[in-house]
């Protein structure tokens, strides 16, 4: 189940009797550019990937694509 909140979308879990709240928010990341040394500059990236600094709660799902293309220099066209 889905809920909106504050923190983010919080998603409902449960099995075997258990039940749990997964917030889901997105960071702002970062964009690699294809490479052999994307793992180590990934690593090397870490704490700008997790910075919580102007993190979002998205509205549906294509808000995460509209990141990584804007990430990667594209820009949509406006309404």
């Amino acid at each position: 189940a889905l809920k909106a909140g504050v923190d983010g979308l919080i998603l409902v879990c449960a099995g075997a009797g258990g039940f749990e709240l997964s917030h889901v928010t997105l960071t702002r990341g970062i964009h690699i550019p294809d490479g052999e040394d994307m793992a180590e500059r990934l690593l090397t990236q870490w704490s700008e990937l997790s910075s919580r600094d102007q993190e979002t709660i998205p509205a549906q799902g294509f808000d995460q694509s509209k990141l990584e293309l804007s990430k990667a220099g594209y820009r949509l066209p406006e309404r």
